[in-house]
């Protein structure tokens, strides 16, 4: 197995999420976001993220520039528990609807 940089990171995020979520037995919408300067770093730590998430039930979205936004915005609609984002197509995602296609306007404040 080849350890990348970016595994190392993603581990203690992922035990975070899942502890509460197995002890409370709570459903959380969205309980990370994780903020990316580039399209390419996105798209690297979404790929990473969702080998592990894919083995706990927990659901990864990749929201970047490039692409079709409504494509993206039909993904969050769907379901997170893990976004992972650039800041100008976060920035987008807030503004359309208000912030309620992704679901995030309450838990940005």
């Amino acid at each position: 197995m080849i350890i990348t940089l970016t595994q190392p990171l993603l581990l203690p995020l992922l035990l975070l999420l899942l502890l509460p979520l197995q002890l409370l037995h709570v459903v959380v919408v969205v309980a990370a976001v994780i903020m990316t300067p580039t399209r390419e770093l996105a798209m690297q730590i979404g790929r990473e993220c969702r080998k592990f998430t894919r083995a706990l039930d927990l659901h990864v979205v990749c929201v970047y520039g490039g692409t079709g936004i409504s494509e993206q915005i039909a993904e969050l609609k769907r379901g997170a528990e893990v976004i992972v984002c650039t800041p100008g197509r976060m920035i987008d995602m807030l503004a359309a609807n208000s912030g309620m296609s992704v679901c995030l306007s309450v838990c940005l404040r």
